[in-house]
Parts: C-alpha cells; structure tokens; sequence
C-alpha cells in the first residue's frame, strides 16, 4: 500500500496528468487487443462487431479495475462515505482521474468506430460524466462522491461479461449465461440503482454550493432515466423477453447491439 501512496500521490498531484495517462493506457490496450487478435473470429459477421468486442472488452477491464479499485478506497477511508464533498486522500483521487481518463477514451473509440445513431445514450453518459468528474477534479470537491458513482463499476463487471457471451454466441438459455444474468440483474439493484438513489437522496440533503447542485442534479436526473431503462431492458429480454424462448427452437442468434445493454 505504501508504495501505491506513493505513485498515486504523485500523480494527483499533476491534476489532470493521470487524466491523460490513464487515456494513453487504455488507448494502448485497445492496440494490443486488436493486434493480438483477441477475439473469437469465427463468431463475426462484420466489422462492426469485432470492433464492438475490443470495445466491450476494454469496458470489462475497466469495470473490473475500477470496481476493485472503488471498494479498496472505502475499505482504507471508511470515513469518506461520510464526507462526500471533502473527504477523499489520492488515493481515491487517482481512481477518479483514471476513471475519467478511460470515458475519454471511450467517447473517442465510439465516435472513430460506430454511428452516432447508435451509440447516442452511450455518447450522452460519457459527456455527463466526464464534466462531472471534471468538475470534481479541478477543484477538489467532491471526490468522494464521484467516487461512490463508480460503485456502479462493480455491476458493470457482469454487465460487459453479458455483452461478451452475446457475442461469443453462447445460448441465452446456457447455465453459465443465466448465472451471469442472475449476477447482473442483482448487482444492477445493488450497486447501480440502490448507489444512484442514495446519491441523489444525498444531494436533497447536502449543504450542495448552487453550481455543484445543478450539475449534480443534471447528471443524476440523466443517469436515473438510462438506468431505469436499461434495467428494464435488460429484465425483459433476459427473463421475459423472447431470446431465451428462442434459443429453445433454434440455435442462439449473435445478439449484437452496439447499444449497451
């Protein structure tokens, strides 16, 4: 722990140094991804979809870096959760300077790689959240509470672990596909809607400046909408929907969509 202090230490210190160093990295992945080919080829029927795997894949590492990365700083800062305006260390500062270093990439890979048409909602997140983020960063207010909205990261594990298994073309009536689901859909409770309501029942509360506020409510009134959505989504086509009544009769379509869910 001594030695990630450190390193983080010094990073956050440049501000928004590890903002661009964090990009550059997952700009690099991305590069080696592809040029190792790390894809099942056979499974693509275009372009487009093995551009959307190297995309989701650097998604799934995210999450999983970020997930853990968000639990470790409450597990060392308990007290930050009580301190959401102030109550961060570099630590947790590091996670949100690279968190917003890899939506950067994100936004960037998606405009190079798919229509705009297809990939808005995904487009429209990514711009709430890097101005936020921003915000939080360039005055050092708020951190914390950044820092509670990537909890969210830990269901995006799961969420992008779907999207792959999609891809790859497994059934959606396979047990390792239904496991993966069971797993999304209780996490998607947990760390996506149940964070996001605490966090704006913590903005109603919160002795929030008026600038901060609006930007605050802004962001979560657009994150709760696309949530809500993509919860129902999500429920409906995996429990309820017609892919698992499908993949009964006839083998597992691919199920691309560019749009995450």
């Amino acid at each position: 722990m001594d030695v990630v202090s450190a390193v983080t230490d010094y990073l956050s210190h440049t501000k928004l140094g590890f903002v661009t160093i964090s990009a550059a990295a997952f700009f690099t992945v991305r590069f080696f991804l592809q040029l190792f080919s790390i894809a099942p080829k056979s499974q693509f029927k275009s372009s487009q979809e093995k551009y959307y795997w190297y995309n989701v894949l650097g998604s799934l590492i995210h999450s999983i870096v970020s997930g853990t990365w968000c639990l470790l700083c409450f597990y060392y800062d308990w007290k930050m959760a009580f301190d959401l305006v102030n109550g961060h260390n570099h630590f947790s500062y590091a996670l949100v300077a690279a968190s917003t270093g890899y939506f950067i990439y994100d936004f960037v890979d998606n405009l190079l790689f798919f229509a705009v048409s297809r990939v808005w909602e995904i487009l429209l997140h990514h711009v709430v959240v890097i101005s936020c983020f921003g915000i939080s960063l360039l005055t050092d207010q708020f951190v914390g509470y950044a820092v509670v909205s990537l909890l969210v990261e830990v269901n995006s594990a799961f969420l992008h672990c779907r999207q792959l298994m999609r891809l790859a073309n497994i059934s959606p009536t396979s047990g390792k596909y239904f496991a993966i689901s069971v797993a999304n859909i209780s996490t998607f409770l947990v760390f996506r809607l149940c964070v996001l309501l605490y966090m704006a029942y913590w903005l109603r509360i919160a002795p929030v400046p008026f600038p901060f506020l609006c930007a605050g409510v802004s962001g979560m009134f657009v994150m709760l909408v696309m949530n809500v959505i993509l919860f129902y989504r999500l429920f409906i086509k995996d429990f309820l929907g017609k892919d698992r009544r499908r993949a009964q009769k006839v083998p597992a379509a691919n199920g691309y969509s560019k749009k995450k869910h």
